[in-house]
Parts: C-alpha cells; sequence; structure tokens
C-alpha cells in the first residue's frame, strides 16, 4: 500500500500538459471522435512509457537528460504553437499529422524519463506506476479534447492564433518548470 502512494502522487499532476495541448488543438478545429481517442492513446502510451525507460537507462544518459528535460519538451512545444502561427492561414494547418502527434508525445512526456529513474530507484513498481499515469492522462487528454471543442464554437476566427499562443505560453511554462 505504501508503494501506490508514491505512484498516486506522481500521476496526479501529470496530463497538465497533454490536456493544455490537447485543448489549444481542439480549440482550433473540431476533432470527431476516433480522432481524439487516437490523439489521447498516443499520448497516454507515451507519458505512460518514458517512466520506464527511465527506469532502464537509470545511468548518466537518463541523469544529463533528466537536467535538460524541460528544455528539450518546451523548446519543442513552442516550435509547434510558432509553426502553427506562421501556418494559421493554410487550408490545412489545423490538421495534425503523424509526426506532429509524435513530435508532442515526445515533447510532453520527455521529463518523465527523469522521473522514471528516480522512481526506479525509489523502488516504486513499474506496473503500477505505468498503470496509473495512463488512466489519469488518457482523462486528462479526452478532457482536453472534449474542453477544447467547446471552445472551438466561441473561438472561431481567432482559435488557430490562441492555440498556437497557448502552446508558446505551454512551452515556455513546460521550459521554466512550472509544468
Amino acid at each position: 500500500m505504501t508503494a501506490i502512494l508514491p505512484v498516486v502522487a506522481f500521476a496526479a499532476p501529470l496530463g497538465t500538459d497533454s490536456a493544455a495541448v490537447c485543448t489549444a488543438y481542439a480549440a482550433r478545429q473540431r476533432v470527431i471522435w476516433r480522432r481524439r481517442l487516437l490523439i489521447a492513446g498516443v499520448l497516454t502510451t507515451f507519458e505512460a512509457g518514458m517512466p520506464g525507460v527511465g527506469m532502464a537507462l537509470s545511468g548518466p544518459a537518463a541523469s544529463v537528460l533528466g537536467e535538460s528535460a524541460h528544455w528539450i519538451a518546451g523548446a519543442l512545444l513552442a516550435a509547434l504553437g510558432v509553426w502553427m502561427l506562421l501556418h494559421d492561414n493554410d487550408e490545412n494547418g489545423a490538421e495534425l499529422g503523424a509526426g506532429a502527434l509524435l513530435a508532442i508525445a515526445f515533447a510532453v512526456s520527455i521529463d518523465e524519463v527523469a522521473v522514471g529513474v528516480s522512481l526506479g530507484l525509489a523502488g516504486v513498481p513499474l506496473i503500477p506506476l505505468a498503470a496509473t499515469i495512463a488512466v489519469w492522462v488518457f482523462a486528462a487528454t479526452m478532457a482536453g479534447l472534449t474542453f477544447g471543442s467547446k471552445l472551438a464554437g466561441r473561438l472561431q476566427d481567432h482559435a488557430g492564433t490562441a492555440a498556437a499562443v497557448a502552446l508558446i505560453v505551454l512551452g515556455g511554462l513546460v521550459a521554466g518548470g512550472v509544468l
């Protein structure tokens, strides 16, 4: 029972970055349920799997990554926001292709590698950790997509710009260690 407390405490703040990215994306365009499930599944897989990567690496490479993970994640999110600003008027500017989805998934989950190292050294079991993270992140991601779709109708003409700016701000918050 005591091993589950660090798992729950760790999982609680997770998903906020995924939810924020999904809110921004769904505010930009209507996302059908099948696409929502795909996006949530990819983000959940990355966020739940990265602590395991950290536990497996738990050597010098992980400690180097751990020190710079928030900078890498923040830069990737901000770069995506800038790209969205530059392509806001494109016909297909809101489309989230496989490459962009994987980049987002990597960006929002890279910091979990360092956390996986710490939790692995603390003896936190991987399976309950990954399962708890998966449930939490999936729920947060779906909530973000749903909330963003509700905003889309209200933002209409400014949704693309608002989503891009939100990603840039999110990138800054992640890089600054706030999220």
